[in-house]
């Protein structure tokens, strides 16, 4: 049984988007952590 928990985070600064994605999945007393960040600006 695997429980999978996700963190997002967004900011938008003068028509420019930041932000994070986490996830963390924990399989028994097994962790595994992910972090993917981005940025971009909108069109």
């Amino acid at each position: 049984m695997c429980t999978v928990l996700t963190v997002q985070f967004v900011l938008h600064v003068d028509g420019r988007e930041f932000g994070y994605f986490h996830w963390t999945i924990f399989c028994g007393i097994k962790a595994t952590n992910s972090t993917f960040f981005y940025f971009g600006v909108q069109s």
